[in-house]
């Protein structure tokens, strides 16, 4: 969510419409949360949920129809947690580990 000081300014960022790649047209594949975990020069940076708790990191610019799914292929997931001057910064997970990224 974010806000602009008050309750009532709140704006539900969770985006529609996404689906996990590996179960296309499944509504199960949704996201089922998502978390915004960085905010600057008009960007929100955080990321969505499926069911199965794989997170694709996701990019916003203050309204849900904005997300943009920054998920790198060959990972099987990501989240991002920062962002600056136009670039985000996060993490991506593979199975034999975790390795940090960077996201232009």
């Amino acid at each position: 969510m974010l806000w602009s000081g008050s309750p009532d300014t709140f704006i539900d960022l969770h985006p529609t419409g996404f689906f996990d790649t590996g179960v296309p047209d499944n509504p199960r594949a949704q996201f089922v949360g998502s978390e915004a975990r960085g905010i600057a020069g008009g960007q929100q940076v955080g990321f969505g949920k499926f069911q199965t708790a794989v997170a694709h990191a996701l990019l916003w610019w203050g309204t849900p129809e904005s997300a943009v799914d920054l998920h790198p292929g060959g990972y099987l997931g990501s989240e991002a947690y920062g962002v600056s001057g136009g670039l985000q910064v996060g993490v991506g997970f593979v199975l034999d580990g975790i390795n940090s990224l960077g996201i232009p």
